[in-house]
């Protein structure tokens, strides 16, 4: 069966952080028995500013939910209008509350359903390459702990610090994402079976370093997890080099699906990838942010059509779609209120999360990411 979750979200506009995180917590208190993920999102000066607030979020975790602590992780992305804003994914499920080398992680089990949560796998070593292993590392390592494997993920977000950013070494042009993806690469290929991916998003965050989020979930007859192709975008895993950057002879394509979809009769649950304003595979509307997100959307409503989805799999039905979470990545501070204004006119308010980020492009003005559920005929 698919395990049901909620989400919801807590903000706070007082000045200073601490005073905000006070603010949160006492609002989320009433609900803290359900939750089993936290993702803040904070502005960050610099990485002693980041791990200052990282140590006071830890403490406040801590003090509320006691030995039941939810996976959580802390990014280095300024919220709209907000100095702090705190992410919530809740259920009711049964869960076990585990700590992995002192990383709070969360398995949720209800009936055949079996998923394993994991936040805030993260290296803050300013060379991306060092991050990128020793992150891939210990994912590979409570994979393997808890019995499930790569082949397992449904959902992975990839927070990279400064992901643009390009650097010289022994005479070659390296980008922060473009090592990113080619540690990536040989992660899953040396320990992936199936030929598809899990969905994700690769954002930027200020700060140096790397954090990764994963849900993973076992398979069983009775919930099928099926990649959801586009008809306008091409798939990432099959980029060619020249969309992406570095002086590297042989630079990988990101590996993750436009969305992933856990199908079963009743229900429907999909997870829609970080998406931006790409036909193809070339960036479009350059330099317009309300083009770019006005297509970003179109190609989101494409992909999770009932025409694309039949078309894919052509036994699914449904009745009617609920988005339950709708996060935006918005480059630029001043466009924050534009993106937000277009966004609202699409998705129901009080699902979207904005926050500020870097996108994997430097023609790439704002990207998008969503969960909702289908109810099948």
């Amino acid at each position: 069966m698919i395990i049901n979750k909620t989400y919801t979200k807590f903000a706070s506009h007082a000045v200073g952080f601490e005073k905000a995180l006070q603010e949160v917590f006492d609002s989320l208190k009433p609900c803290c028995n359900k939750v089993f993920k936290l993702t803040a999102f904070v502005d960050a000066q610099d990485l002693d500013d980041y791990k200052s607030k990282q140590k006071l979020l830890s403490d406040a975790i801590s003090q509320c939910f006691g030995t039941q602590l939810p996976t959580w992780s802390l990014i280095a992305e300024a919220p709209q209008d907000a100095t702090l804003c705190v992410a919530l994914q809740l259920s009711d499920a049964p869960k076990k509350h585990l700590l992995f080398h002192e990383l709070p992680i969360v398995i949720l089990e209800e009936g055949s359903g079996k998923e394993l949560w994991v936040s805030g796998l993260s290296s803050l070593n300013e060379d991306m390459q060092t991050s990128a292993n020793s992150v891939f590392e210990d994912l590979s390592e409570v994979l393997e702990e808890y019995g499930f494997t790569y082949d397992d993920i449904v959902r992975q977000w990839n927070y990279i610090g400064e992901i643009l950013k390009t650097e010289t070494k022994d005479g070659v042009c390296l980008q922060n994402y473009q090592v990113f993806n080619d540690i990536r690469n040989a992660y899953y290929f040396r320990n992936k079976t199936r030929s598809d991916f899990p969905a994700a998003t690769g954002i930027g965050m200020k700060t140096p370093g790397l954090v990764v989020d994963v849900f993973a979930r076992k398979s069983d007859e009775n919930v099928l997890s099926l990649p959801l192709r586009s008809k306008v975008q091409k798939d990432p895993f099959a980029y060619s080099e020249s969309v992406l950057v570095g002086d590297t002879s042989d630079k990988k394509p990101p590996l993750f699906e436009r969305a992933r979809m856990l199908y079963s009769e009743k229900q429907t649950h999909i997870f829609v990838s970080g998406t931006a304003s790409i036909q193809n595979q070339e960036t479009v509307a350059i330099g317009d942010v309300s083009a770019q997100t006005e297509y970003t959307i179109q190609c989101i409503e494409e992909l999770i059509s009932f025409e694309n989805m039949r078309d894919n799999y052509p036994k699914i039905d449904h009745v009617n779609r609920d988005y339950q979470r709708v996060r935006i990545y918005v480059k630029r501070r001043d466009d924050l209120e534009t993106v937000y204004k277009i966004c609202s006119q699409h998705f129901p308010e009080h699902v979207m999360n904005v926050v500020e980020a870097d996108v994997c492009r430097d023609n790439l003005l704002v990207e998008i990411e969503a969960d909702l559920i289908i109810t099948n005929n």
